[in-house]
């Protein structure tokens, strides 16, 4: 279900809510994909969603994925984070139309709410920025206790005729919007590992790092099993703060920050911890690039492996439901 939330609110269809089944508005056209897609449900569009493409079944015939959208856009966003849910805050006033909403009293109850109705969790940090002037349309003041359903329970002043002379807008980071990835590496499944948390990027401290929290890492990015989980020695220790909500894992968690992250008093070696999954392949199609044929060349860890010749390039493919994140439909 969160890859077809994602789905949804990338169309502007507001949230799915059903998944029909395999083939239930046709075949389509083209050859269905059978990549494995791992959205969390925050990210902004399924390009952003982890990719599980070798090793993947082929996608049986009639098996095109289906999902049933509410049809009805949220109306309101968190705008320029790294996800949905992490931004600045702004409400539509009208189809097109959207206004921006300035700091004020009651921003701790707004967060709550906007969270809340998002599906993006509880808030996480609260904080203003300086006003984008993005538009004249502004909210004079927006006021929710936190217990509301919807943000349109709220008591909202009329929009201001011109812009208030207050230069800070009200931004927030849900906990929806945690975001991992490996950074330093070739390709996506081998770097340095980064947790997006509260509105920024950070480093994992060294000290207790080991392979059963790489393992956790590399299976929530799609990327198989931890081979390694180098120091800063290998990816360099990056920059930023040092996110200390990792370490811990049994191996066996679905995400990083499901883990028990031991209490850490200090951090004596630094930032930089790593992972070096299963899924580093560096793939090069060896022949006549120029027609999109030839035969892929795979190399893992030294180790050279030739694939079947690749056919000619082929219609749009479809999404293969067999790749479709079912197994939550019930969520």
């Amino acid at each position: 279900m969160p890859d077809a939330h994602v789905l949804c609110h990338h169309l502007g269809c507001g949230s799915a809510v059903s998944l029909p089944p395999h083939g239930h508005f046709g075949m389509g056209t083209g050859m269905p994909r059978s990549d494995a897609l791992r959205c969390s449900g925050s990210e902004r569009h399924p390009g952003q969603c982890p990719v599980e493409v070798l090793g993947q079944p082929a996608c049986p015939p009639g098996h095109t994925a289906a999902v049933n959208c509410s049809g009805v856009a949220e109306p309101l966003r968190l705008h320029g984070g790294e996800s949905r849910c992490d931004g600045w805050l702004e409400v539509a006033v009208r189809p097109g139309v959207w206004a921006r909403v300035p700091v004020g009293l009651w921003d701790n109850g707004t967060a709550t709410v906007v969270c809340r109705q998002l599906g993006c969790g509880v808030p996480e940090k609260i904080h203003a920025v300086p006003a984008n002037g993005s538009g004249p349309i502004e909210l004079q003041e927006l006021r929710c206790v936190g217990t509301e359903e919807l943000l349109a329970q709220c008591n909202a002043t009329r929009m201001a005729a011109e812009p208030s002379k207050n230069p800070e807008e009200l931004a927030i980071a849900c906990s929806g919007s945690k975001q991992l990835r490996l950074v330093g590496g070739r390709g996506r499944c081998a770097g340095r590992v980064e947790v997006y948390s509260e509105g920024t990027w950070g480093t994992i401290c060294q000290d207790s790092w080991t392979l059963q929290d790489a393992t956790v890492v590399c299976r929530q990015l799609g990327c198989g099993w931890a081979l390694e989980a180098p120091g800063s020695e290998r990816f360099g220790p990056g920059t930023g703060t040092l996110w200390l909500g990792a370490g811990g894992c049994a191996g066996t968690e679905d995400a990083l920050w499901h883990c028990p992250a031991p209490v850490q008093r200090g951090c004596r070696r630094g930032g930089g911890a790593g992972a070096v999954c299963s899924g580093l392949l560096d793939l090069r199609l060896m022949g006549e690039a120029a027609d999109a044929v030839g035969t892929w060349r795979c190399c893992m860890r030294g180790r050279g492996v030739v694939f079947a010749p690749m056919a000619p390039a082929l219609p749009r493919p479809l999404l293969s439901a067999a790749s479709w994140d079912v197994a939550q439909q019930g969520v």
